[in-house]
């Protein structure tokens, strides 16, 4: 069964692209735009990783990082924080409780994937 990617991203060219991407890697893929419609989707989607841009248009990728990390059932899933604001990147790392890998905007499919893999290879 391939593993869930719920990528949270308000821009559609950005969506489209890593749906695409994650999807020929052999992910299941599903794609929202807000924090909002992530946490609608969550509970039934149940997926292994959350893919979350830092900055979204109803609430930051760091207070949905956060609200999974404190609610029983999400803890224990992977959390990727992404951004193109290079000052966020100090931020992210300095949350290393909330966030299990970074990715500065832009990035490539390869280091995507280099770091699902690591990341769904830990128990």
């Amino acid at each position: 069964m391939p593993a869930r990617i719920l990528v949270v991203e308000d821009e559609p060219a950005i969506r489209a692209v890593l749906q695409v991407n994650l999807s020929k890697n052999g992910y299941e893929v599903r794609c929202v735009a807000s924090v909002q419609e992530a946490l609608a989707v969550v509970g039934s989607f149940q997926p292994q990783v959350v893919l979350a841009d830092g900055g979204l248009p109803d609430a930051s990728g760091i207070a949905l990082a956060g609200f999974l990390r404190r609610t029983e059932g999400y803890r224990g899933i992977r959390i990727i924080a992404m951004s193109g604001d290079p000052e966020q990147e100090e931020l992210f790392r300095a949350m290393p409780g909330e966030y299990d890998a970074y990715l500065q905007k832009p990035f490539t499919t390869r280091d995507l994937i280099e770091i699902l893999e690591r990341l769904l290879d830990r128990p």
